[in-house]
């Protein structure tokens, strides 16, 4: 509803009041005779009769009035302002109104006087009555597009703003842009789901008198996700006591363990799942990762090595085979190809590396050189008399087994032959002199089969 009241002013310029529906209707003005707007002033009166006093005050009448408590009733309002065009001990609030100058079209008027017939009179009683006044000035609380909304929310979270006073504006416009505008409506209130992170920026415009305010606020909206906590699900290699820290990429402010703890971290000692929720204060956020135990996994042997070894050149190059219950794939060294055995072709200290489930296993091995020939000795005598000293003629050394021991007289005869260990003879029917031994045996250091001869004296 939209109304306009115009007076002329004893001081030459146009009295206006321009009205409206709601509960701040009333914009008072002037305007010059150049059609100039001089000055607005805005009034919670309802629809006033305006009429301009001798003095050049306003007077404005009015049939409704506002309550204590803000509602409006019946009642005849009665206002004065002064000669300035202010109101005592009543607020007054911003108006802003503009003129836009249009063309009128006028077209000629002919006006024809006819005589009227005889009027019927009438009869009128006059009578008294009395009435009185009181000063009265209520006006509601203006509204302002001041709000509230937390700064900062999780994802996917919906919202409505609070300790709003709009519900008295004339029009009320809300704005929600990130980047660009993503919502906008003319209720008085909105609910709104922000479900993509980022920085928002919420603005209420209200509308009184023909005056527009802004309030914005900023509302910042964290991604519900605080990152991978817990990491993927492991296998613990070594340690006996596992640290479980979430790893967030915002700070935590709570923690709740599967366990029913609520410390920054959980020490775990056994293979199992092990769940966390935690907070930022905005987003809740819940992980699980299981940790199992080398030794619950596999049992038996991850890496062994042959003993540290020692072979003569002949031997080279050595053949280290590796075990493992689980695989067959080993590393020597820094070397990044796989294999199953290795030729190693110089002594050395080795390192055979092997990744069981993610864990790694080392284990070292030693290959060293002697000589590849071996000393067997042969005494150059022995008195077999049955003294108990020197009674047997034996070879004597290390890393050889004896194939066949043969002893011949000075004339070829052959006196004693054994193929069978222990290789010892006793001299027995031999007489006192030189004799002839051969002795076959197997070379442990180059395995080779090789023959030694000697002179050995029998004394009696």
């Amino acid at each position: 509803m939209v109304g306009l009241s115009i007076k002329y002013h004893p001081d030459g310029n146009i009295v206006f009041t321009y009205y409206t529906s709601g509960d701040f209707p009333i914009i008072i003005g002037n305007i010059d005779l150049d059609g100039n707007l001089d000055k607005t002033t805005g009034m919670a009166l309802n629809q006033p009769f305006l009429q301009v006093g001798s003095d050049g005050s306003i007077l404005m009448l009015s049939f409704r009035k506002f309550e204590q408590d803000g509602n409006s009733s019946i009642g005849n309002i009665l206002g004065k302002t002064n000669t300035d065009g202010s109101m005592d001990n009543c607020p007054q609030f911003n108006a802003c109104l503009s003129l836009y100058d249009f063309e009128l079209t006028y077209q000629p008027v002919i006006w024809h006087a006819m005589p009227s017939d005889t009027m019927d009179r009438l009869n009128m009683k006059m009578r008294e009555i009395s009435t009185s006044s009181q000063d009265y000035c209520v006006t509601p609380i203006p509204p302002t597009p001041f709000f509230l909304l937390p700064d900062t929310i999780c994802q996917n979270q919906c919202l409505s703003p609070d300790s709003l006073n709009n519900s008295l504006a004339h029009a009320v416009n809300w704005t929600i842009h990130r980047d660009s505008v993503l919502y906008e409506t003319e209720d008085l209130t909105f609910n709104y789901c922000f479900n993509i992170p980022g920085t928002y920026q919420i603005e209420q415009e209200i509308w009184l008198l023909g005056c527009s305010e802004f309030f914005t606020h900023e509302l910042v909206v964290l991604s519900d996700s605080l990152g991978d906590l817990l990491g993927d699900d492991r296998v613990v290699c070594e340690d006996s006591v596992v640290t479980l820290i979430p790893n967030a990429i915002r700070p935590i402010k709570s923690f709740e363990w599967s366990d029913g703890s609520s410390t920054s971290s959980l020490k775990v000692s056994e293979s199992g799942t092990y769940v966390t929720k935690v907070t930022d204060g905005f987003c809740v956020a819940i992980d699980r990762v299981a940790i199992t135990f080398f030794e619950d996994l596999f049992t038996g042997i991850t890496l062994e090595l042959p003993l540290d070894t020692a072979v003569c050149e002949a031997f080279l190059p050595f053949s280290l085979t590796p075990k493992s219950d689980f695989l067959n794939e080993f590393f020597i060294n820094n070397e990044t190809n796989a294999q199953s055995v290795f030729e190693i072709i110089q002594p050395g200290n080795y390192q055979i590396r092997t990744n069981i489930e993610g864990c790694d296993f080392v284990e070292n091995f030693n290959l060293s050189l002697v000589p590849c020939e071996v000393d067997v000795y042969i005494p150059s005598s022995f008195s077999p008399n049955n003294d108990g000293i020197n009674d047997l003629l034996e070879p004597l050394g290390n890393d050889f087994i004896g194939k066949q021991m043969t002893i011949c007289d000075r004339w070829g005869g052959k006196l004693f032959e054994t193929k069978n260990p222990p290789f010892s003879w006793d001299g027995d029917r031999a007489e006192e002199g030189v004799y002839a031994l051969t002795f076959s045996y197997f070379n442990l250091r180059n395995n080779k089969e090789e023959l030694i001869s000697a002179d050995v004296l029998v004394v009696r």
